[in-house]
């Protein structure tokens, strides 16, 4: 379970906990994201330790919220199941400086975060024009469909571009100027960012076949605290 900032304490504790499992034999993880985010930085790290863990399926369950930094730790994950009207994006990339204070992170680092969403989006199959719209403010986002091929895409205007004119129609915007792209379960699941909406936790167990025997809740304890402490 991920609630609260995201920061040093949520990625220790996780790492250490997957690996602790994985010990034990677990291959199949779910990760119930409740998060409002935190640091940019660490919330992608951590995304991509997920997503490199190999012979293991990750799911990431988001009943309420995965705001900035938690929406990264979702795209990490193999698939992303969502309640109908939990929030998921608006990531506006934030990282804390010497003084404590958080700030949005330059636009040097916001384009080297960008291009590491979008990778890690394609790599989890999820749509990475609209990944990087979570993080670009300015990028336009359109709905198009291949004319002779019926395949529908979501492209950026400079996408757009690099294809013939007359063979994409344009359909709807998806995401205009001046806002981080978020979208709530129902809108998720139709722009191929999540799998499926249920309604509870019942919902997503009945979705991959699971039993309460089958669930192990973990949240952050006493010793994670001292790791970070510690390091």
């Amino acid at each position: 379970r991920i609630e609260g900032f995201i920061g040093p304490l949520v990625k220790e504790y996780v790492i250490r906990h997957v690996n602790e499992s994985r010990e034990d034999g677990a291959n199949f993880f779910i990760f119930e994201i409740n998060s409002y985010g935190g640091d940019g930085i660490i919330g992608l790290q951590l995304a991509e330790a997920i997503k490199d863990l190999n012979d293991v399926k990750t799911i990431a369950y988001v009943p309420e919220k995965a705001i900035s930094a938690a929406a990264f730790i979702a795209l990490g994950c193999d698939e992303i199941i969502m309640h109908p009207d939990a929030q998921l994006g608006d990531c506006g990339a934030m990282i804390e400086d010497a003084d404590g204070k958080f700030q949005y992170v330059p636009e040097k680092t916001l384009s080297i975060i960008s291009s590491s969403l979008e990778s890690l989006a394609k790599a989890n199959g999820y749509p990475p024009t609209l990944a990087r719209a979570m993080v670009e403010k300015d990028l336009v986002v359109k709905e198009v469909r291949d004319k002779k091929t019926g395949h529908v895409m979501f492209l950026s205007d400079a996408e757009i571009a690099q294809h013939d004119a007359d063979s994409l129609e344009v359909r709807r915007v998806i995401k205009d100027k001046d806002r981080f792209l978020t979208v709530d379960g129902t809108t998720a699941v139709s722009l191929d960012l999540a799998k499926e909406a249920v309604d509870n936790l019942d919902g997503l167990k009945a979705l991959y076949g699971l039993e309460n025997k089958d669930i192990q809740v973990v949240a952050p304890n006493w010793v994670d605290t001292l790791i970070v402490v510690l390091n």
